[in-house]
């Protein structure tokens, strides 16, 4: 796989690996995870981080309680939907790697949204993050996806919430900076779990964005 360079995104070539399916493709996904452990070691999917609510009121405690709580707000007076959590816990991360500790999450379409951008605006300037923010709001004002089949009308918002809490998580948890990469940067199905030279593009790919 042809190197990227420094400080650049790797190429999106969608559609030139045989049987890829653009952000839908399960090979992809399963590839990544494989990169994820030929890298790092242990890195576990669908991973539920310990002691992380969903709800607002559970964080009173903690240092960013009022900047959450500004950014649940906003979401709220988004559309003016009052509820935005059903649950007591917060859904698993996409992805966790153990040593050094972080969460690493896959973005597809549907979290770049207006809503998601909203609460991205409201950022401390100082909460450490593994991707580039002012890139994420752009592509959220760009994508503007909205999720009209979901059965929950306010499911945009509610993912914004849970991006959030995902982003904030390792000021709360102790951890490394939460690491977003867009799923649709590279064909991910198409690099090699065996080839050190695609293993060394993808770490360069997630450490970059992990500082």
């Amino acid at each position: 796989m042809k190197s990227h360079g420094p400080g650049k995104r790797p190429r999106a070539d969608h559609g030139q690996t045989p049987g890829h399916r653009g952000e839908s493709c399960r090979a992809c996904s399963k590839r990544f995870e494989e990169l994820l452990r030929a890298t790092f070691g242990d890195a576990r999917s669908t991973y539920k981080l310990p002691g992380m609510s969903a709800r607002l009121e559970d964080y009173r405690t903690i240092t960013h309680y009022g900047t959450l709580a500004r950014i649940y707000a906003a979401l709220q007076d988004y559309r003016g939907h009052r509820e935005l959590v059903r649950s007591r816990t917060l859904r698993p991360c996409d992805f966790y790697v153990s040593d050094p500790g972080f969460v690493v999450e896959l973005d597809e379409r549907q979290h770049f949204t207006l809503p998601r951008k909203l609460a991205l605006s409201l950022y401390p300037s100082d909460l450490a993050l593994g991707f580039d923010r002012n890139r994420w709001m752009r592509l959220c004002e760009e994508v503007a996806a909205t999720d009209k089949d979901s059965g929950t009308p306010f499911r945009d918002e509610q993912r914004a919430w849970y991006e959030t809490l995902r982003d904030f998580a390792p000021a709360i948890l102790g951890l490394h900076a939460t690491v977003r990469i867009r799923r649709r940067d590279a064909v991910w199905c198409s690099m090699d779990v065996d080839s050190p030279a695609d293993v060394s593009e993808f770490r360069a790919i997630v450490e970059g964005r992990n500082g």
